[in-house]
């Protein structure tokens, strides 16, 4: 699974270094040292235990991510997935909102046996969005506001559609993507 750690670590060399870190958090530990994933991840505990907001934020997103992967592959499959598929099935609904994607795609699942609903990996990053905004920033009453939505979209929403992305394809799954 992807961690939001490897969206942090901009060079990929698996340490977060100062320059990496949130503007917010370089102000106030100007003396931060290069930390590994564990160190990073301990270290933003002891931060969150003391109050510091963005470290609180960050774990709670971190939390959400693990939680919403785990929520969605798990109710996508209802024996463990057939590692024999010759050619997993990807669907891909494009347009704008209110435009009738999910209509359409639910009408032509109905019609069709070719994709196992038991094994379809269903995401929606308007989904994810709104579930994020609703259960870890409690605004839910922004998701019709484009500037906030987008900000947010942008973020953890996109690393949790890219990682259950990476998880379907791994596993062998059918896909379901609406933008």
């Amino acid at each position: 699974m992807s961690d939001p750690f490897t969206s942090l670590d901009q060079d990929s060399n698996g340490l977060i270094e100062w320059n990496e870190l949130p503007l917010s958090l370089r102000d106030r530990y100007p003396n931060h040292q290069n930390l590994n994933q564990r160190q990073f991840e301990h270290w933003m505990n002891i931060l969150s235990e003391s109050g510091d907001e963005w470290a609180f934020s960050y774990n709670q997103s971190r939390q959400w991510l693990h939680f919403i992967v785990n929520q969605t592959l798990s109710t996508s499959t209802a024996v463990d997935p057939p590692k024999t598929i010759a050619q997993p099935t990807l669907l891909l609904s494009y347009g704008p909102p209110g435009s009738g994607k999910t209509s359409i795609i639910n009408y032509y699942l109905q019609g069709q046996n070719e994709v196992d609903h038991n094994h379809l990996v269903d995401i929606n990053l308007d989904k994810l969005t709104r579930h994020y905004m609703n259960r870890v920033l409690n605004r839910d009453e922004l998701f019709g506001d484009h500037e906030f939505y987008f900000k947010i979209r942008s973020k953890w929403p996109l690393l949790a559609r890219d990682t259950l992305i990476r998880e379907a394809i791994h596993s062998r799954r059918d896909l379901l993507i609406e933008t």
